[in-house]
């Protein structure tokens, strides 16, 4: 019944791109850090898999879990990335 957070702001071993998540109930928010790459909306109980992206078809819900990501970011002063200056 509570919203679940992962800040991921870097790259990993194990195939992993700097990323926010947001899950939301049965709805999971993706946020990219790389420049470029779009950001992801899922329904986790009609995608697990999540091979469909619901951005386009839900902006408003995407908007709302963005700015709840963006509030917790906030809130825990999370480390953000930051262009290699090489």
């Amino acid at each position: 019944p509570r919203d679940l957070f992962w800040h991921y702001p870097h790259y990993g071993n194990q195939s992993g791109s700097p990323s926010g998540v947001l899950r939301h109930g049965d709805w999971k928010y993706v946020e990219f850090f790389e420049p470029g790459r779009a950001d992801e909306l899922y329904r986790l109980d009609q995608d697990l898999g999540e091979q469909k992206d619901l951005v386009a078809r839900h902006p408003e819900r995407a908007a709302d879990m963005r700015a709840r990501l963006k509030a917790w970011q906030a809130e825990v002063d999370a480390r953000m990335p930051s262009p290699n200056p090489r």
